[in-house]
């Protein structure tokens, strides 16, 4: 009972706070595309909730700070067959909300958590209703490319358990998948490989990456005559990464959301190596997990508070979330002067003003270039530390 009541104060913490960080930052190009555009269902969930709680930075976010609530219980839930001691639960709620990769699928309009919220319902629901939650996937099938990888891990894990429905039902869903997709294997060998590995290390953090590789391998060595799903799901989908990556710049939110769930592994790997030492030469163990704690905290603290990063930088550009600053507080001085329609010479920055009510037209131009006929100068600093100035001229 106390697990259940730490995990729900760890999660209601992780709710709020990414509830506030949601405010913090403003629309990115991207978010904008999707929002103003057509891509498919991530469209019509932002809009859905942009109509419920109105147009703002939280409405869009919202419905993917609730997955990310979703999938942490599915984790957890998974988590209970696969690591050796109850309280070793909470450490894979703790670590699975620090990894950078799923704080950044929590607070950024993307289909990860898409992606991992369905692969976790379907690996529950496995455990839960076995062979009959295999037709989950049919419906899979038709809603993102990305699913494809997911049923090839699974026609290997039905060959590896002789299922014979898993592996039709995985490999009709890979045809059908494949039909409205397709897949593209185009490209020629220009040394992704290593860029991909790095863009994995900064999902993980590099010490967790490093120990979701070890997780891999102990398994398999451990328990290859009894794999579990997850490790094919996410083995299998790791290596097709690696493999398409000496041909091309994969897209990472297609594979990243089943690496990310091999989390209750990772820890499992490591009191694996923990336990199995004396009390007296745990040290080491210790040292090192106290280290990778900090680390993910740190490493999500500077993810959403992360403006005073300016004061280092020369080029405001250069800035890592650069592209999520500053837009709102732009639009919020223009409201506040009641001008609701400007000219930007940049395309993209003028969807972004779109969606906090700044129209395109009117008598006034915003752009970044100085000049000493302006009407009015926009700056915006931090500890008197100027960061950004728009300069607002009238035509």
């Amino acid at each position: 009972m106390r697990i259940w009541l730490f995990a729900s104060l760890i999660l209601a913490f992780d709710a709020l706070f990414l509830a506030w960080a949601s405010s913090y930052i403003s629309i990115s190009k991207y978010e904008a595309d999707i929002f103003f555009g057509n891509s498919g269902y991530l469209t019509q969930i932002t809009k859905f909730s942009a109509s419920l709680f109105g147009q703002n930075d939280f409405a869009i976010r919202a419905p993917f700070i609730f997955l990310h609530f979703l999938n942490a219980l599915l984790v957890v839930f998974i988590s209970k067959d696969i690591v050796k001691k109850r309280e070793d639960i909470l450490l894979v709620l703790l670590i699975f909300i620090l990894l950078p990769g799923v704080n950044t699928s929590a607070l950024i309009v993307n289909k990860a958590g898409i992606i991992m919220f369905f692969t976790l319902v379907f690996i529950y629901s496995v455990k839960v209703f076995s062979r009959n939650a295999y037709y989950i996937l049919i419906p899979m099938a038709f809603l993102d490319n990305a699913f494809l990888y997911l049923f090839v891990s699974l026609l290997f894990y039905g060959y590896y358990k002789k299922e014979p429905m898993l592996i039709f039902i995985a490999g009709l869903s890979f045809i059908v998948n494949f039909y409205i997709f397709g897949f593209d294997d185009g490209g020629v060998p220009e040394g992704y490989f290593l860029d991909i590995f790095s863009t994995y290390a900064a999902i993980f953090s590099p010490l967790v990456f490093l120990f979701f590789i070890y997780a891999i391998y102990l398994q398999f060595e451990k328990s290859r005559d009894s794999l579990h799903m997850l490790w094919f799901v996410s083995t299998v989908s790791f290596i097709i990464s690696l493999v398409l990556s000496l041909r091309q710049n994969i897209k990472i939110e297609d594979f990243a959301p089943y690496a990310v769930i091999f989390t209750p592994f990772v820890v499992y790997a490591f009191f694996n190596s923990y336990r199995v030492r004396l009390l007296e030469f745990r040290r080491t163990q210790k040292l090192l997990f106290g280290f990778v704690l900090i680390t993910l905290v740190a490493n999500t603290i500077v993810t959403f508070y992360n403006k005073p990063l300016y004061l280092f930088i020369k080029s405001p550009q250069r800035h890592f979330a650069y592209e999520y600053h500053f837009t709102k507080e732009i639009a919020e001085e223009l409201l506040k002067m009641n001008i609701d329609r400007v000219v930007c010479q940049n395309k993209d920055f003028q969807k972004k003003l779109l969606f906090y009510g700044i129209k395109r037209g009117g008598d006034y131009i915003l752009t970044q270039r100085a000049s000493n006929d302006y009407f009015k100068k926009i700056e915006f600093s931090f500890f008197d530390t100027n960061i950004n100035s728009l300069y607002l001229i009238k035509k």
